[in-house]
C-alpha cells in the first residue's frame, strides 16, 4: 500500500515536471515567433520606437562635416561655394544678386549632381542666379533661421515648404523623428514665450 503511494507521488510529479517543461517550451515557441515577426514589422513599418546612443566618432563626424550652432547644421562645407551655397558654379561678387532658395532636401538637391537642381536649371533657362541655400533634412524653422542669417542680397527670395516639414518643426534631435536616421543631428525649434498669449494678445517666437 505504501509503495503504491509512492508510485502515485512521483507519477504527478513526473507529469507536473513534463507540464511545466511543454509549457516553458510552448512560451519559447511563442517569444520566438513573436519577437521575430515584431522585428520583420519594425523593419517594414517602423511601428516601435527604438534610440541609439550615437557613438562619440558619430558626433565628432557631425561637428567636422556641418555643425551650425544656430541652425543645428549646414551644407558640408566641402559641398559650400563662395558664397555659402550649394556649389554648382563660382559667382562674381557683386551687391545683389537675382534669386536665392532656402528649405530642405528638396531644395537643397538631395540625391542629384550639382549640375541637376532646380535652380541650376533656373539659371540655364533665365540667365540669371539663383543661389541654392537649401540643407537636407532641414525643417521650415531652420531654413527660416538661415534666411534671417544670411547676408546675400537678392531681388527674390523663395522659400520651399514640404508638407512633412511641419513636424521637424517640433523636434530637436533628428533621431527622435526619424527612426532609421543615421546620424546625431541636433536643432532648435520655435516655442512661444509670451506670457499673454492665452489672453489673445499676440505670439513671439524664437
Amino acid at each position: 500500500m505504501h509503495k503504491a503511494r509512492e508510485t502515485v507521488t512521483m507519477s504527478r510529479s513526473r507529469k507536473l515536471l513534463f507540464n511545466l517543461i511543454l509549457i516553458f517550451i510552448l512560451w519559447l515557441l511563442l517569444d520566438t515567433f513573436t519577437y521575430v515577426s515584431l522585428k520583420k514589422i519594425q523593419q517594414k513599418y517602423f511601428v516601435f520606437y527604438q534610440f541609439t546612443i550615437p557613438t562619440e566618432e558619430q558626433i565628432e563626424v557631425f561637428y567636422k562635416r556641418g555643425f551650425q550652432p544656430r541652425w543645428g547644421w549646414d551644407i558640408p562645407k566641402e559641398e559650400q561655394g563662395n558664397l555659402g551655397n550649394r556649389k554648382s558654379r563660382e559667382y562674381e561678387t557683386k551687391p545683389v544678386y537675382k534669386m536665392k532658395v532656402f528649405g530642405d532636401s528638396f531644395a537643397y538637391g538631395s540625391e542629384v549632381g550639382d549640375h541637376e537642381t532646380f535652380e541650376y536649371f533656373i539659371e540655364e533657362k533665365t540667365g540669371e542666379e539663383c543661389l541654392n541655400f537649401g540643407v537636407g533634412s532641414f525643417g521650415t524653422d531652420q531654413a527660416l533661421l538661415k534666411y534671417k542669417d544670411n547676408a546675400i542680397k537678392t531681388k527674390y527670395t523663395f522659400l520651399c515648404v514640404m508638407p512633412e516639414n511641419i513636424g521637424r518643426c517640433m523636434n530637436i534631435w533628428r533621431g527622435f523623428y526619424q527612426l532609421d536616421c543615421k546620424f546625431c543631428w541636433t536643432k532648435p525649434r520655435f516655442a512661444t514665450s509670451n506670457p499673454t498669449l492665452s489672453r489673445g494678445h499676440g505670439h513671439i517666437f524664437h
